[in-house]
């Protein structure tokens, strides 16, 4: 909710304005499953939970509602907050909304196991078997185990 001067959200029963919003530009880039807004941005900063994070907003990059990656790193989200997990090596490539990958790691965010980082050598294929799976040699990988 949004009026000429703020950006809204709910605080259990009452409304509250959300600090450095600017309500002209601010939109919700990812609304989870249960209709929540996840992810939000204006014209100068991106918002978790509408909390304004500090990433490079230029390069910055949702996969999904929990893992974001810009030039600087690999980022999770925890609720309002925004946890960098790793620094990126060279340049990055999202191969699916689950999995990212750079010149030595792919990264991912597993429901079982949280965060997660692997190892790539220069001999790894890397096969996308589906959204939430991807295979590395013979290993497969999978978002939701």
């Amino acid at each position: 909710k949004k009026d000429k001067s703020h950006v809204y959200d709910w605080d259990f029963f009452r409304l509250i304005a959300v600090p450095e919003a600017d309500p002209e530009t601010f939109r919700y880039v990812v609304i989870d499953s249960a209709n929540w807004s996840t992810w939000a941005r204006d014209a100068n900063r991106y918002f978790a939970s509408h909390h304004a994070v500090n990433v490079d907003y230029n390069s910055f990059q949702i996969l999904n509602i929990t893992l974001a990656y810009d030039a600087q790193g690999v980022y999770v989200k925890n609720g309002a907050r925004l946890i960098k997990m790793a620094d990126l090596a060279g340049d990055s490539k999202k191969l699916t909304k689950h999995f990212l990958a750079d010149q030595s790691f792919v990264y991912y965010y597993s429901m079982k196991n949280g965060f997660q980082k692997i190892l790539l050598t220069p001999e790894s294929k890397i096969t996308i078997l589906k959204e939430d799976e991807i295979k590395i040699g013979d290993t497969m990988i999978s978002a939701y185990r």
